[in-house]
């Protein structure tokens, strides 16, 4: 029985070492082109910020960072908010909220086109909001009776 055993083991031994010697380390080629560079924000979901409308304005940052097969490659992207109608189908319609976006003129994001270089794992991102305008909306929704939550 032990030689069963032990014939089998070696068997599936055998396979493993000739299935992964198959790739002759081309693993890039499990890879689609696509996953060899990621790039993803790590501060997700909702993010409870405290403001004050006697501070001209209020810096949150967010971190980019940079995955994927191949890391040692340049990573560029573009930050924008997503538009009203795109919040409205990808939040509010499937999750019956009421988030509206900001207006552009209540925030800057410093340096909106990243680049990540080879040797860099990721960056950080300053983003500058406007707390008295901020409140001026809300402030203007609350008089007209339309409930929401700013994003």
């Amino acid at each position: 029985m032990k030689k069963y055993i032990l014939n089998i083991w070696l068997l599936g031994c055998l396979g493993l070492f000739l299935s992964c010697n198959d790739l002759d380390g081309k693993y890039d080629e499990l890879v689609p082109d696509e996953y060899h560079k990621i790039l993803s924000i790590k501060e997700t979901g909702s993010q409870e910020v405290i403001m004050s409308v006697e501070e001209e304005a209020y810096e949150y940052q967010l971190t980019v960072i940079k995955g994927g097969l191949r890391k040692d490659l340049e990573a560029n992207a573009f930050l924008e908010v997503l538009t009203q109608d795109e919040v409205d189908v990808e939040y509010n319609d499937k999750q019956g909220t009421n988030y509206r976006v900001l207006s552009k003129d209540m925030y800057v994001i410093v340096d909106e086109a990243v680049s990540i270089l080879g040797d860099e794992t990721g960056k950080t991102i300053r983003v500058t909001f406007k707390p008295k305008k901020i409140y001026g909306a809300i402030k203007e929704e609350l008089m007209s009776n339309m409930c929401c939550r700013y994003i």
